[in-house]
């Protein structure tokens, strides 16, 4: 059927979009203070901007953060894309 079609193309545009996610390493200058602490966080529309920039559009509500990231290092992020397809992007905060 043309519904089954349809998944199966989105399922297949959506695994090639979770590759190319997780292709990329995203780090993110961000102001610290005293003992490394960071000032501010960073949230999803920061990520969706960052994935813009490398070309990667997709809907800000798909990034998945259990709260906004604010300590230095790798962090792992997931970008639900379809109910079967969750792809995972790293992202490193740095000190600016």
């Amino acid at each position: 059927s043309l519904t089954e079609q349809y998944v199966l193309c989105q399922l297949k545009e959506c695994t090639e979009l979770k590759q190319k996610i997780e292709q990329l390493k995203i780090k993110i200058p961000v102001k610290t203070g005293a003992s490394d602490k960071v000032f501010g966080s960073v949230s999803t529309k920061t990520i969706h901007t960052e994935l813009s920039n490398k070309g990667i559009k997709i809907d800000k509500k798909k990034i998945h953060l259990e709260e906004p990231i604010s300590s230095l290092g790798f962090h792992n992020i997931e970008i639900n894309l379809h109910k079967k397809v969750t792809a995972i992007l790293k992202i490193e905060l740095t000190r600016k």
